[in-house]
């Protein structure tokens, strides 16, 4: 049976289409989740007050329902990386699809239960569990079953299903649907229509090649191969997976399985080796330096789309929308990402990475000031909608549309950064720190809006944005059709140029050198240096939601004029 663009049902390229989609959907695509409640948060308002005795504080539980999803990502992802090692990619990526579908049903049960909103809160938790899971484990499946040619369209596509998860989340919560008093937590149990399928078509996929070929299991990661690419590309693949282990510490014949059977005292040793050489990762400079770069990117690239997709319904009401009017503009705001999304798929790997990661961000930028100018204006028009109110939906379209074009480079460059034998760890790290901010930040922004304004808001979000757009030119190196040995040595060339060493007086250096001979100096020391590099990123950035939270608003009240509340309240009667 044919299908689009010359693809047939038993070609491999169709095999690795439907992996590639299963996969993104237990990922990605759960951001449904995440738009969903920002458009539903009206229609459960209700629901809030009557259990909570006030809207405020029903806002606050909200809230924390919608920061929970974030800091069960960071678990998830916390959790694949003790099971790397003993599960490997596609048991680690089942399991997330289970937790998946384990928090959706938790979370749609919120009505029907006298306990229902403490299981759609622990619903939120495994649900962000299980896409952290998902995530960390299926990136670099997806980063390790295509060729390199389309490595970079294969990792796009991550972005282009988080797009589609928020457009259909944003469609499906209209009033007219679901997004109503009498239907609004059916919306919740959606996911479980798309969950269910993906997780039987993985079930029936093998495992990542270059994971059973470096792991010793060569006659395994040829069939596997014959699954997921054409023999030519199977061919180059296998040349790339031997210049890999030529160049790295992976010894394949100590993974081989029929060694290891030999003697159960050898799988101790193995796996006593194994665990001392994970340890030692944290250790190296070639870990190190990816593991910052990917920090960062990972953590501002969506800096913008925690405000939009998460409350840009309730932001739209704050400035005159009505209810369901609020609801279209953020549907009508995300279709442009979607579509842009999709598009950039087929032309992706024709484009620098890192110009993908700058420009959109610089637009974004610029869209904050503009977006700032037009609500002050705003703020002196009395009226309940005004026009520059009304260009607010529009601004966040664009600003939406440029986020989505850095996330798909950014979600490809994280993986690319690391060796094979960081790709886990590495980018688990990553997914961490990202969800930690964006749960922190998640827990406060709903509050800082609705006491500070969006305004006062979107201005640390503008810094944060320039501060990634320099962070980019000068760390992060272009990834594109390049071996994981040649990125790690741009890296090195790129960090031992802006050194900060030189700054040592040469007798502290030379002490410090001889301490570190030492073992037990040596281990505390690395563990000193890894500790410091996690907390100045975190320190980077978290001082965005310091700004917003304390300095910005006690500047601005000085600056900027005042509220439509209080320019009302000061009329003469």
């Amino acid at each position: 049976m044919s299908l689009p663009f010359g693809l047939s049902m038993g070609s491999p390229t169709w095999r690795l289409v439907q992996v590639v989609v299963a996969i993104n959907i237990g990922s990605h695509f759960m951001l449904y989740l995440d738009g969903v409640v920002d458009n539903l948060l009206p229609a459960a308002k209700s629901f809030l007050i009557k259990h909570y005795g006030s809207e405020e504080e029903g806002s606050r539980k909200w809230e924390l329902m919608v920061s929970l999803r974030m800091y069960g990502l960071a678990l998830g992802c916390l959790l694949s990386t003790v099971l790397a090692k003993k599960w490997g990619r596609k048991p680690q990526v089942i399991l997330g699809m289970a937790l998946n579908i384990l928090g959706v049903l938790l979370t749609s049960i919120i009505m029907f239960v006298p306990g229902g909103l403490a299981a759609a809160h622990i619903g939120r938790l495994v649900n962000g569990c299980g896409q952290g899971v998902v995530q960390t484990a299926g990136t670099v499946m997806l980063l390790e079953l295509p060729p390199r040619r389309c490595r970079g369209t294969v990792l796009a596509t991550m972005t282009v299903f988080a797009c589609m998860g928020e457009l259909l989340s944003m469609t499906i919560s209209l009033e007219e649907l679901f997004g109503n008093e009498s239907r609004w937590h059916w919306a919740m149990a959606v996911p479980i229509v798309l969950l269910v399928p993906s997780l039987l078509i993985l079930i029936g996929a093998p495992e990542s090649p270059r994971y059973l070929f470096m792991e010793g299991r060569q006659d395994l990661a040829i069939r596997s191969l014959d699954f997921y690419q054409s023999p030519a590309d199977a061919k180059k693949t296998i040349s790339d997976m031997q210049a890999e282990i030529a160049h790295s510490d992976i010894d394949v014949n100590a993974n081989s399985p029929l060694l290891k059977r030999r003697d159960s005292r050898d799988d101790k040793e193995a796996l006593v080796c194994s665990s001392s050489t994970q340890k030692s990762r944290l250790r190296e400079p070639r870990f190190l330096r990816p593991l910052l770069v990917g920090c960062v990117l990972h953590s501002l690239v969506h800096l913008d789309d925690w405000l939009w997709i998460s409350y840009s319904t309730h932001i739209f009401e704050r400035h005159g929308f009505g209810v369901s009017a609020a609801q279209k503009a953020s549907l009508v705001m995300s279709l442009p990402q979607s579509i842009l999304s999709i598009g950039l798929v087929s032309i992706f790997d024709k484009f620098a990475r890192k110009t993908l990661l700058v420009v959109p961000t610089l637009v974004s930028a610029l869209i904050g000031a503009v977006s700032i100018f037009s609500l002050r204006f705003s703020a002196k028009d009395h009226s309940s909608l005004s026009l520059s109110s009304c260009l607010l939906p529009f601004l966040a379209s664009i600003d939406l549309c440029m986020a989505g074009v850095a996330g798909e480079s950014a979600f490809t460059v994280v993986p690319e950064l690391f060796l094979y034998q960081d790709r886990i760890l590495g980018t688990a790290i990553c997914g961490i720190a990202q969800s930690l901010f964006g749960g922190l930040l998640l827990n406060y922004l709903l509050s800082a809006i609705n006491y500070f304004g969006t305004d006062k808001v979107l201005i640390p979000f503008i810094f944060g944005n320039l501060f990634y757009v320099l962070f980019t030119i000068i760390y992060v190196p272009e990834t594109s059709m390049k071996s994981p040995q040649e990125v790690a040595d741009l890296l090195e060339r790129t960090f031992s140029r802006r050194s900060l060493s030189g700054f040592i007086p040469d007798r502290i250096r030379e002490m410090l050198g001889r301490l570190r001979e030492k073992p037990v100096v040596n281990a505390v020391w690395q563990g000193v240096v890894l500790l410091s590099q996690l907390v100045i990123c975190f320190i980077i950035i978290n001082v965005a939601l310091m700004v917003v939270t304390y300095i910005v608003p006690r500047a601005s009240s000085i600056l900027i004029v005042p509220d439509r509340h209080i320019l009302r309240s000061a009329k003469p009667e």
